[in-house]
């Protein structure tokens, strides 16, 4: 009995024993093995029955949350295949995947949390697509969200900064993205900076978007804020105006949004933003009935109507103005709202302005009136309607000296320049700076300034028609003509000779005359227009020389016949060809030494004495030789048997 007994009992112990090892081990037990690597426990819970997707502990946190705080990052692959759920979300939010993140910090996660990121983005992406497609009923869709199937604020869903939520708002698909919402859905992301929800619908253009939004408590006075151009602030309102006109508009005013908001430098209101276009009318009319201060400032101090004034929005300067706007309030560098009109040649908003009681004839700081800006502008309707308020400006001078019509002709606005000539003759007298004409303007030879031969002769003839000085000088001692011919102007030329320019004109500062001009230029043309006008051949410069002596200086090898015909031009006309200048040269010495054998030939069979001396005793021919150029030595010699004494 007592054997029998005990034979019981042994085996009763070996079942027990052998019962205790096939045991299930229970939450905490796998939720310690995960923490320390107990790899034979896990491998135990794997082979039994056990969930692993189900929280291990009350703060909501599954095996995956405890492996990636724990940073047993070798369980993670091995758990997930044993069903853990990889986006499962705990008590405090968090999955594992934000967490394995949050532990990177600024570096790079495991590998496991990023893959897991890229599935997340094309399911979102996915399911955005579906509800888009029509393919879900809000039953469908809740059961893709629960357990989770995925990051649910992963980004770059649409864009960069875009999760999810952002996405099903854009696409107006509101039931979706109110049941994505309540399940733990998000506009803000634990994985970098996601675009503000009131601006994103703003910018989906939906006011039933804006209006989901604002409901749920986000701030209707959301500011953007950026650096490009410059550093810049615009409120959501402000946006709000571009992107959704005035039903958006009302949605925000409905959210007590402040209108006059001023977020800080570089802000643009909403108000200038509806004044900046004409299509904007009715959202300007909104804003201004519901409290917007019509001449609330910027930080340059522009308001609505100095925007309407660059934008060439006479319809919302017209609104502005009936609301009360100040036509002649001024930018914080003394522009008003006309000045602004003016510089931009918006001649509409000009006679809106005009008709607002806009002061046209008081001048800035610096002397600038309205008629400068229009006429610098070149808009011809602008410039007529500020002419006709104010037509004393048009003998007004800016700080720079210079008037409208100046300004016109500078900026090659030529049918502006011959208004102002024609409406105000007395404005051709006036000169600009460094004592320019007008008249000379037109004849300007540098680059910025150089008009087209026909708008320069059609400005030259109307001038000369109006009164315009022919022969007024400038600080530099030249007339228009000596212009004309410094540039080689030949449409202009006979026009002003035939005003009676005069053609001696020389310079004050060396003495060269008009027709020392031409043969320095290589003009024949000029050089003979000249000489049929009277231009007098033997007149010396101040070193005594003529404009043969000027002509045989020049040795271009193209020009070598041109040359040879001008030489016997001026000779033909009276010049001496044995004149000499302040040191004795005579033309043919110059000739001989610059190398120009045409004119050498010329001024020899011209009857050129090859025998004078300079005042060191040389020959024309010794001259020649000491530049080796013995082509002409021996054309000298050859042709010295023709000269007469």
């Amino acid at each position: 009995m007592i054997i029998q007994t005990r034979l019981l009992l042994a085996a009763f112990t070996v079942i027990f024993l052998s019962g205790c090892a096939f045991l299930q081990p229970g939450p905490g037990a796998v939720k310690e093995a995960i923490i320390h690597g107990d790899s034979p426990t896990i491998s135990k819970a794997s082979r039994g029955d056990f969930d692993f997707s189900q929280p291990l502990d009350e703060a909501g946190n599954h095996p995956l949350h405890i492996a990636a705080e724990a940073e047993t990052y070798y369980f993670l692959d091995r758990l997930e295949r044993a069903g853990a759920l990889p986006f499962a979300i705990n008590k405090a939010g968090e999955t594992p995947v934000s967490i394995l993140y949050r532990k990177a910090g600024n570096g790079r996660p495991d590998g496991w949390a990023i893959e897991k990121m890229d599935e997340s983005r094309k399911t979102a992406v996915g399911l955005l697509s579906d509800a888009m497609g029509g393919f879900y009923t809000v039953k469908d869709f809740k059961s893709e969200l629960d357990p989770p199937s995925f990051v649910f604020d992963v980004l770059g869903v649409t864009e960069p900064d875009q999760t999810l939520a952002h996405g099903l708002l854009a696409a107006g698909e509101l039931k979706y993205l109110e049941v994505f919402l309540e399940h733990g859905g998000s506009f803000e992301s634990q994985y970098g900076e996601s675009q503000d929800p009131v601006i994103a619908a703003v910018e989906s253009g939906d006011p039933q978007a804006v209006a989901f939004i604002l409901n749920r408590g986000y701030d209707p006075n959301t500011v953007i804020t950026g650096s490009v151009p410059e550093d810049y602030s615009m409120t959501a309102l402000s946006l709000a105006v571009l992107k959704g006109g005035p039903k958006m508009v009302q949605v925000f005013i409905d959210n007590d949004v402040v209108v006059n908001q001023a977020p800080g430098p570089g802000y643009v209101g909403a108000l200038h933003v509806a004044a900046s276009h004409a299509s904007a009318a009715e959202t300007l009319k909104l804003l201004l009935q519901n409290g917007a201060n019509v001449d609330q400032q910027d930080s340059s101090g522009a308001t609505a109507l100095h925007y309407a004034a660059v934008s060439n929005n006479p319809i919302g300067a017209q609104i502005l103005l009936e609301f009360g706007a100040d036509p002649n309030i001024k930018t914080n560098a003394g522009y008003t709202p006309l000045s602004t009109a003016s510089n931009s040649g918006n001649g509409q908003v000009i006679a809106v302005l005009r008709k607002g009681g806009a002061d046209m004839s008081m001048p800035d700081s610096n002397g600038i009136t309205e008629l400068h800006r229009a006429a610098k502008a070149g808009d011809i309707e602008a410039v007529k309607l500020v002419y006709s308020a104010a037509p004393g400006a048009a003998l007004k001078k800016a700080s720079d000296d210079l008037t409208p019509l100046i300004l016109a002709i500078t900026n090659k606005h030529v049918d502006v320049a011959a208004y102002l000539a024609e409406v105000s003759p007395e404005s051709l007298k006036i000169s600009g700076k460094d004592g320019w004409t007008p008249l000379q303007y037109v004849l300007n030879g540098k680059r910025n300034y150089i008009l087209h031969p026909d708008d320069r002769a059609r400005l030259v003839r109307l001038f000369i028609k109006l009164g315009a000085p022919i022969d007024k000088t400038n600080s530099d001692g030249l007339t228009a003509l000596y212009i004309a011919t410094l540039n080689g102007m030949r449409e202009s030329m006979p026009l002003l000779i035939e005003a009676g320019a005069n053609v001696n004109h020389a310079d004050p500062e060396n003495g060269k005359t008009l027709l020392m001009r031409a043969a320095s230029n290589d003009d024949l043309k000029t050089l003979e227009m000249l000489l049929k006008a009277g231009a007098n051949p033997k007149a010396k410069d101040h070193k005594g020389r003529t404009a043969l002596h000027h002509l045989a200086t020049r040795n271009k090898p193209l020009q070598d016949k041109t040359y040879a015909i001008m030489t016997r031009r001026l000779v033909g006309w009276g010049a001496d060809v044995n004149a000499r200048d302040d040191r004795q040269r005579t033309p043919l010495m110059i000739a001989a030494r610059s190398g120009n054998e045409d004119i050498v030939k010329a001024l020899m069979t011209s009857n050129a004495n090859p025998y004078l001396r300079n005042e060191d005793g040389l020959t024309a021919e010794f001259m020649a030789l000491e530049e080796n150029n013995y082509d002409i030595v021996r054309l000298i010699r050859h042709l010295s048997s023709l000269y007469e004494d």
